[in-house]
C-alpha cells in the first residue's frame, strides 16, 4: 500500500485493477479507501482505480482541525491527476 505526501499531507492510497482507463476514487466522511474494494473488483478489467484516505481517515495522517479540510482534500486529489482520469465519489 503506497504512502507519501499528496497536497502536502501524509496520504495513504491503494491501487486496484488493471484496466486501461484510470480512475480516482474519493470516499465519504467516516469511511476509508478500503470501502472501494467491492467496486474495484467488479470493474478491475476496465479501470485502474486509485483510492486514497482523506485527512484523519484510514491510514492517512491525523487531521488537527486547523485550516480548511476541503482545500487540503482537494489538493490531495489533484496530486493524483497526472493523466486523463475519471473521478468517482460517494457521500
Amino acid at each position: 500500500m503506497p504512502a507519501g505526501l499528496r497536497g502536502g499531507f501524509p496520504t495513504h492510497w491503494t491501487e486496484l485493477g488493471a484496466g486501461p482507463r484510470r480512475a480516482l476514487a474519493i470516499h465519504c466522511s467516516l469511511s476509508h479507501s478500503g470501502s472501494w474494494g467491492p467496486l474495484a473488483r467488479e470493474v478491475s478489467g476496465a479501470l485502474r482505480l486509485t483510492a486514497f484516505d482523506l485527512p484523519g481517515h484510514g491510514q492517512s495522517g491525523a487531521w488537527s482541525g486547523a485550516g480548511d479540510i476541503q482545500a487540503v482534500s482537494t489538493a490531495m486529489a489533484a496530486d493524483f491527476l497526472n493523466a486523463p482520469t475519471d473521478i468517482i465519489g460517494h457521500s
